[in-house]
């Protein structure tokens, strides 16, 4: 494949984070709580749906087809960036009085942690088994993990008392 070529299947998936990212994170959850939903239930409805999305990532582990490859890829990384919007909107919800931009440099210092190390092992990953398979599926399992998380431990999104109160 050419680099060209290359850079074009690279593009697509980003390009379709993008809409789902405007369309879905913006447009939808704000249609769907002014018509009157519960907008936690919205939220964590949609954080769920696009974390699920996200495991889409394990079609790609199973075709050589770059098409098909970029067509699960795009779901996925559709979904998870639709789950990047909400997930950064908890804090704010849930941080006690004039600790939320505290908060958010707390995630943000361990999303970036995270956005170092996940190519490195992913690296190390491709370089053992000479694939990215192996890749894909340990991404969907630690996604796997995090939907459990986010299922089981995000219930009411209450603001957490500040000890002043």
């Amino acid at each position: 494949m050419s680099v060209i070529k290359s850079g074009w299947y690279a593009s697509i998936p980003w390009f379709v984070g993008f809409l789902t990212e405007l369309i879905i994170s913006g447009f939808i959850v704000d249609h769907l709580v002014n018509k009157g939903y519960d907008p936690m239930r919205v939220r964590k409805a949609l954080l769920l749906i696009g974390m699920l999305l996200g495991l889409a990532i394990v079609g790609a582990a199973f075709t050589n087809n770059p098409n098909i490859a970029v067509t699960y890829i795009s779901i996925a990384l559709g979904g998870l960036v639709v789950t990047s919007g909400i997930a950064f909107q908890i804090p704010t919800f849930i941080a006690p009085k004039g600790t939320t931009a505290t908060l958010m440099g707390m995630l943000t210092f361990a999303n970036s942690g995270m956005g170092i190390i996940a190519p490195i092992v992913t690296g190390f990953i491709v370089g053992a088994t000479k694939s990215f398979a192996v890749a894909f599926i340990v991404a969907a399992l630690i996604l796997f993990v995090g939907i459990l998380g986010y299922l089981f431990l995000l219930t009411d999104l209450e603001q957490i008392p500040s000890q002043a109160e």
